[in-house]
């Protein structure tokens, strides 16, 4: 299995590394939305394997995951005959109502809240 981890925080990032490795996940790592948009870009244009899943953070510098899941949405629209649509889960401390309409107007396929 193949995941973009979308997070800027550190420990975040190994606890989740850590934990994924354990059960012999590929996990690759963007700090802001904008460098997933570039890694997502490239598994369109074929320079790299598709992602099976994307767990993206929501709130992050550069550009938070809302953006981000927009921009790879539209990028899909464009994409290659046979392109899968990507999986993309939300990882957000804010798991209210608001939250999860705002995520899946974003183009998120599910949410998970996170301590």
């Amino acid at each position: 299995m193949r995941v973009l981890l979308v997070e800027d925080n550190r420990l975040n990032q190994q606890v989740a590394i850590h934990s994924m490795k354990r059960c012999n996940v590929f996990v690759d790592v963007a700090e802001n939305g904008l460098i997933a948009t570039h890694k997502v870009e490239d598994t369109i244009r074929g320079n790299s394997k598709p992602y099976d899943v994307i767990f993206m953070d929501m709130m992050m510098p550069v550009m938070d995951g809302n953006d981000a899941t927009r921009r790879i949405r539209e990028m899909e629209q464009s994409a290659p005959p046979g392109y899968k649509r990507n999986l993309i889960v939300a990882l957000s401390a804010n798991v209210g109502p608001e939250h999860t309409l705002a995520v899946t107007e974003a183009g998120c396929d599910g949410s998970l809240g996170k301590p």
